[in-house]
């Protein structure tokens, strides 16, 4: 957690993905965001949290390109 006390900004870029392994793409883009959400709201309760995400969490068989504000629909 003393990795982000005291900053104004946290930018999430980390990510595990191209492996057939999709417990472990699961644990670690989860359970790790998670992870930096809770020392963020503990140790830097102020600053801003940028996170970088993937087209694969919205719908792959929508009829329109994707939007920003288009629903999540992650699949496991």
């Amino acid at each position: 957690m003393r990795a982000v006390e005291g900053v104004s900004a946290i930018i999430h870029l980390a990510a595990v993905f191209r492996t057939p392994d999709t417990d472990l793409i699961w644990k670690s883009n989860l359970e790790g965001t998670r992870n930096l959400i809770a020392a963020a709201k503990a140790c830097a309760p102020e600053a801003r949290f940028i996170m970088a995400s993937t087209s694969n969490v919205y719908d792959a068989d929508s009829p329109h390109p994707g939007r920003e504000d288009d629903a999540a629909n992650p699949r496991r």
